[in-house]
């Protein structure tokens, strides 16, 4: 009888190293944290002038994404940007 526990947690492992191996060919720095409890995903975007965007990803799929939103930026802007993300997820990107 397979031991399920293993194949489970394999599945999980290689599905967070392919989820890390698409985000640092779209140019993040992605970095992968496994622990004998836990394993989740790092994944920052730096760009000139700007600053870092960092998405962490859980084993359980649990995403957050953080980015700032500057001061000087209206908060019309903020909303629309949040929207445009949020759209983007629920649109068929991700389940």
């Amino acid at each position: 009888m397979p031991d399920t526990v293993t194949s489970d947690a394999d599945e999980t492992v290689a599905r967070m190293r392919a989820i890390a191996s698409e985000l640092s060919a779209a140019g993040f720095d992605a970095r992968l944290h496994e622990t004998r409890a836990s394993i989740d995903l790092t994944a920052t975007h730096r760009a000139p002038g700007r600053r870092d965007i960092e998405a962490v990803i859980d084993e359980d799929g649990y995403v957050e994404l953080r980015f700032w939103a500057g001061p000087a930026d209206l908060p019309v802007q903020v909303a629309a940007a949040i929207a445009r993300l949020v759209l983007a997820v629920t649109s068929g990107a991700a389940g």
